[in-house]
């Protein structure tokens, strides 16, 4: 039981780790854009608010992503801690 416990703490620790770099990733992309928009001097408002959109989708679909893996490891945590419960109540 323990075991399937820190395989599970260690995938919520393992997506906790992508959302950060994908985070950090989006943000480096921004400043990119920051960039460009300055050295260039043109109006790229079009251009930059269709990256935002696609990075706005982008990041729906990780966060869905990542909420169909922690709803997935809490179905299997829950199921684990039942059986624990009922061994429990078994011994006593």
């Amino acid at each position: 039981m323990e075991e399937i416990l820190q395989q599970i703490l260690k995938k919520l620790d393992e997506l906790s780790t992508d959302v950060k770099r994908l985070e950090s990733k989006v943000d480096s992309v921004d400043n990119k854009v920051d960039n460009l928009k300055s050295s260039i001097g043109t109006d790229l408002t079009p251009y930059i608010e269709k990256n935002v959109q696609h990075i706005d989708e982008s990041n729906e679909r990780i966060i869905r992503y990542v909420d169909d893996k922690t709803d997935a490891l809490n179905k299997r945590v829950f199921a684990v801690e039942t059986d624990i419960q009922r061994l429990t109540r078994q011994y006593r």
